[in-house]
């Protein structure tokens, strides 16, 4: 797949030009800027170009790294078992770590990114994730969902975000295990803070998460933080870069800075 890295395209999601790439052993990965550690992991059809948006905002800051899921991108296109099975994509993700010889994180998903995300940071194989982001993904994915993936996308479905949220998307063939993703009873073995962003325009987002809080309340840990951003839907790092960013780095850098004042102690 030809990525437009540093590129301006009209129409087109054109990453910054990386500052090191990882392409071995069945392994793909982007890495942009420098600083602690941050992993970005893209959704379901999507690919390093889904945060086009989001990392010229965090990689002044943050080492991001973005990985292209296999058969997503430029990833292997070899273990189908990815379809069928998370920890497929779990092991992928440790594999891209440890090659790139990263010793603690943080991490974030959007959408089926989250949800491995979630498992990423549940398996962390005593490595320290120092907070976890999930951007309109789902731990448990809900019961009942809109018919159609666009009544989940643009806020005010206006034609040059339509235009570059069809971009961030590949046709291939769908993952077929997050319909039955279900991570909600295993929320208190996370170690690390969560923060959890929703567009607000997404259709589903009041009765899913109302269904979500009321099988888990007790599973939720008191780090795990919502918010909830304007302006909208599923695909908020394309429509609302700027807002997710100021969110994550808000987030990270609280983290950051207790982290800091605990060494002081």
């Amino acid at each position: 797949m030809e990525i437009p890295f540093g590129q301006n395209l009209p129409g087109r999601l054109c990453p910054p030009t990386y500052d090191a790439c990882l392409r071995k052993q069945g392994l793909t990965a982007y890495v942009f800027g420098d600083g602690v550690p941050l992993l970005l992991l893209h959704g379901n059809g999507g690919s390093v170009c889904s945060f086009a948006r989001l990392i010229p905002l965090l990689s002044r800051q943050y080492r991001v790294i973005v990985p292209d899921l296999p058969f997503h991108g430029n990833g292997p296109r070899a273990d189908t078992d990815f379809f069928t099975d998370p920890q497929v994509a779990v092991r992928y993700v440790w594999q891209i770590l440890d090659a790139l010889e990263v010793q603690e994180f943080f991490a974030a998903g959007h959408s089926l990114g989250g949800m491995i995300a979630l498992l990423v940071a549940l398996s962390a194989k005593g490595k320290l994730v120092k907070g976890l982001m999930l951007l309109d993904s789902f731990v448990t994915y809900p019961e009942r969902r809109p018919p159609d993936l666009l009544s989940m996308t643009a806020f005010d479905g206006d034609e040059e975000t339509n235009r570059l949220i069809d971009d961030a998307m590949d046709d291939g063939r769908a993952v077929e295990w997050y319909k039955t993703f279900d991570a909600s009873s295993r929320l208190n073995e996370l170690s690390c803070p969560v923060l959890e962003l929703i567009g607000e325009a997404r259709p589903d987002t009041e009765e899913a998460y109302a269904a979500f809080l009321a099988r888990s309340r007790s599973h939720v840990p008191p780090d795990f933080i919502t918010r909830r951003l304007p302006r909208c839907g599923h695909f908020l790092i394309i429509e609302q870069p700027e807002a997710v960013a100021a969110e994550m780095l808000a987030f990270m850098g609280r983290i950051n800075h207790d982290v800091c004042r605990r060494k002081d102690d």
